[in-house]
């Protein structure tokens, strides 16, 4: 394996003056130390050429609404479900500002299949950018600014969002060459729709804003893209199929305010991927009340988190000796109520919860009643295990680990009692992917994993 350290800076640091708006970095993710380009470096004010624990300290550069961008798909490498990274996100920079980034790279697998060498570029996409560069559309900021604008100035339409469904399952298959070619085709067709304006958004999303609001119009313009995606692997020689599910929203009726617009459509675009790859939704009251419930939900849980984590409640599930059939330990299993009594599933709060940034406090709050009680069936049981569930997000924010070891040590746990168990969601299956986590906790050696 290439020594990062000692690569020759001649060599790296021509490559880094390439481009103003291009970064490169290389990592060795087994021993999870990188080296950055000094214009990133600079830019992006990080603490050093060389960095460890390189996905704990970039993650904090990452606006908190991208961050599960960032961590689902490089997630995907540690996982071995694919040796390539490619995502948008908004970097913080030197100025305070969040830009937007386009960040690809690839792993060099070592002979026994676990992670060795990555090396990875960032295009600057800027703060304002106008243009998407690969497919010449408008940009998704564009979009913030023109339809509010729209709105605004008495226009009434629809908005349509495209997204090519499985992307990253035809980059793992046939390469990022070919899915980019795909989305620069998209692009095109986009372009040569008939009374649309076309925008670009993340990964394999793409927005339309017509005036047409009739079916037949808005049937037009999907049944176009269906053609598309039928058209285009046969014309790139690709035996994939290939299908684009599309969600659609009206304006002004639907929402006012672009934030409810865009929240509606994809709650659109959600719906029809539900019915079938390939399928389109409108928008309708039956999902608007969904989304405002889904909104009502996340001010009752940021004014729960407000008042000390009101309305969660923790229940444990016995940890058994298959052998015996002696308890042994507990799962802990978080739970939270409304004010009217109604139980509300994880699958809903737990997304919320990491969106907002808010699951670093519910977490402190879960670890600290947990030790509490393990503590008081310790007295009936000195060897009892307690078992909680952490995520990536929880992981890689600043001060978890010093979070652990505070409560840990303040709750009097024994080191190998305490279980930390990585939800389903950020299951890592290759080893060095796992030795990466537990470098960022330092707790390899200290306590147990799952």
């Amino acid at each position: 394996m290439i020594d990062i350290s000692n690569l020759d800076s001649h060599i790296f640091d021509a490559l880094s003056q390439t481009s103003d708006n291009m970064y490169i970095y290389i990592a060795d993710l087994e021993r999870d130390f990188s080296r950055w380009s000094k214009p990133s470096v600079d830019y992006f004010n990080l603490p050093g050429e060389f960095i460890e624990n390189t996905a704990k300290e970039w993650v904090q550069h990452i606006h908190p609404a991208d961050q599960h961008i960032f961590l689902e798909d490089i997630g995907r490498i540690f996982e071995g479900k694919s040796n390539r990274h490619n995502c948008e996100y908004r970097a913080l920079n030197k100025y305070g500002k969040y830009v937007w980034v386009r960040c690809q790279g690839i792993v060099e697998r070592n002979a026994d299949g676990s992670l060795g060498l990555f090396v990875g570029t960032m295009m600057n996409l800027g703060v304002n950018a106008k243009f998407d560069q690969p497919t010449g559309l408008y940009t998704f900021h564009e979009l913030k600014k023109q339809l509010p604008a729209f709105i605004s100035h008495g226009m009434e339409g629809a908005v349509l969002l495209f997204d090519v469904d499985r992307l990253q399952r035809i980059n793992d298959i046939l390469g990022y060459l070919v899915g980019d070619e795909v989305l620069q085709r998209l692009g095109q067709k986009c372009q040569s729709l008939e009374g649309v304006i076309s925008y670009r958004g993340p990964g394999g999303k793409f927005y339309c804003i017509t005036t047409e609001k009739s079916e037949n119009a808005l049937d037009r313009i999907y049944k176009e893209m269906q053609k598309f995606s039928v058209e285009v692997p046969r014309e790139m020689n690709l035996e994939i199929q290939l299908t684009i599910s599309c969600g659609v929203a009206f304006f002004p009726q639907d929402a006012e305010d672009f934030e409810t617009l865009h929240a509606n459509v994809e709650y659109a675009l959600e719906q029809a991927k539900k019915v079938g790859r390939g399928s389109i939704a409108q928008f309708s009251g039956q999902m608007h009340r969904k989304t405002v419930e889904k909104f009502r939900l996340q001010e009752v849980l940021r004014e729960s988190v407000a008042n000390n984590c009101r309305g969660f409640a923790l229940v444990y599930q016995p940890l058994v000796n298959g052998e015996t059939q002696d308890v042994y330990g507990a799962e802990t299993l978080m739970r939270f109520y409304l004010p009217d009594g109604t139980l509300v599933s994880p699958m809903e709060f737990i997304p919320i919860l990491e969106e907002d940034g808010t699951i670093r406090q519910v977490g402190e709050w879960l670890l600290n009643k947990a030790l509490a009680q393990a503590a008081l069936w310790r007295m009936e049981n000195p060897d009892f295990v307690i078992s909680v569930n952490v995520s990536y997000i929880q992981i890689l924010q600043e001060g978890f680990r010093e979070m652990v070891t505070r409560i840990v040590e303040e709750s009097g746990t024994p080191e190998k009692q305490l279980i930390l168990e990585l939800t389903e969601s950020c299951k890592v299956s290759d080893p060095n992917g796992l030795r990466m986590i537990l470098n960022i906790l330092k707790y390899g050696d200290q306590y147990g994993t799952g």
